[in-house]
């Protein structure tokens, strides 16, 4: 597969996890403590794989929500911190940093 398509799985893993971690906030209340807990639902089949690492999408709770995030290229888990360029802007898809899928915009 080319790298595209490893973003374009990991894009699709992620929307396919965020609508689960949604649905199970408007179900329950609250956000899931774990993907797995989205599974014991009924919410998903599986949990979503990160094509970079072979592993399940990182989803970390924080305090007022939760962080969704693939390793992306570099294959390392920078613990949910994006790359920024020298200009300050954000580039989901770079050699250095995660892919963060939620929260949006933010690093």
């Amino acid at each position: 597969m080319s790298i595209i398509g490893y973003r374009n799985k990991a894009d699709a893993e992620a929307a396919i996890g965020l609508i689960a971690i949604l649905r199970h906030k408007e179900k329950v209340g609250k956000f899931p403590e774990s993907l797995d807990e989205l599974v014991e639902a009924g919410l998903l089949k599986a949990i979503p794989i990160d094509p970079f690492s072979d592993k399940p999408l990182v989803y970390k709770r924080t305090e007022d929500g939760f962080t969704l995030y693939s390793v992306s290229e570099n294959l390392t888990d920078d613990g949910g911190k994006v790359f920024i360029d020298d200009e300050g802007r954000v580039r989901m898809w770079a050699d250095e940093g995660d892919a963060v899928f939620w929260p949006v915009g933010e690093n």
